[in-house]
């Protein structure tokens, strides 16, 4: 099994390397369920259900700019306009885990939720710095920054409980154990392995960049 550090993507493990990088984080997610669930769950269905999911994932699989982001009642524009943003870059985080569209969707709503508006409102100077890099790269690396900005806004806790908040206890455990894995593999290499895989996707960082657009246009 490869250090911590040195995993830049689960999908890449083999099943026995996948299991030992998701074991460390069962327990803490195991904890928070009742008795009846603990019996019908287990780390080898975690395991399996991960691994069969990360062989199936990819970011463009997705359409991202049908995500709705957040509940239009009551919310002003700007902070609807950035909050798309940040729902594409969770878009493109969640489907490199193998989570599907449904989940993909509730999934970033709910995190956009646990932000609140005076912190999304925050987020517009990493956006309109999205709109103005020059290559893919810098594009890319901005949208670590932004995954990384909501982290630590609400931390690992607070994308946890918004996974758990928007998806059913049984998905929540495999995603979240997954979701937690991946995260902490790509801060200790800060993003870099990330930045180089989202990188190679075009089409999901020309849709970010046209949600950054009307984003810096609405917020004016």
């Amino acid at each position: 099994m490869p250090a911590t550090t040195e995993v830049t993507r689960l999908s890449q493990l083999s099943k026995d390397e996948l299991a030992k990088a998701l074991q460390p984080h069962y327990d803490e997610f195991v904890s928070q369920l009742s008795d009846f669930q603990k019996s019908n769950i287990s780390f080898d269905q975690v395991a399996h259900e991960a691994y069969r999911r990360l062989q199936n994932a990819g970011v463009a699989k997705i359409d991202i700019s049908e995500i709705e982001p957040l509940n239009k009642a009551g919310v002003p524009p700007c902070v609807l306009a950035i909050g798309t943003v940040v729902a594409d870059a969770f878009g493109v985080f969640f489907q490199l885990l193998g989570i599907n569209e449904s989940e993909t969707r509730a999934a970033t709503r709910a995190i956009l939720e646990e932000l609140g508006q005076d912190t999304i409102r925050g987020l517009l100077a990493t956006v309109h710095d999205i709109k103005n890099a020059d290559s893919i790269v810098e594009k890319a690396k901005l949208i670590w920054s932004l995954i990384s900005q909501v982290k630590n806004a609400i931390g690992l806790s607070g994308i946890i409980k918004a996974l758990k908040d928007s998806m059913h206890w049984y998905d929540w455990v495999i995603t979240g154990v997954t979701a937690v894995a991946q995260l902490t593999a790509w801060f200790a290499t800060d993003g870099l392995a990330f930045i180089a895989e989202v990188a190679l996707e075009g089409a999901a960082i020309a849709q970010m960049v046209e949600d950054s657009v009307n984003a810096v246009n609405v917020c004016g």
